[in-house]
């Protein structure tokens, strides 16, 4: 394997892992969303989220 064929392959499992990260940020904005419409308590969806308080502030605005 090359080098610049091993720098694709890096840059392909950065972009693989950041995505998932997003993916996985998404999803738990959503549910959060969810539970804090369904009136769950703040801190139960801070935990189960794992967000931030701002993170949920923004979710309330």
């Amino acid at each position: 394997m090359t080098f610049a064929q091993q720098l694709e392959k890096r840059g392909e499992e950065r972009g693989k892992q950041q995505g998932m990260q997003q993916g996985e940020k998404k999803a738990s904005l959503k549910i959060a969303k969810q539970l804090l419409d369904s009136h769950v308590d703040r801190t139960l969806v801070k935990v189960a989220t794992g967000l931030s308080d701002e993170e949920l502030d923004t979710l309330l605005h």
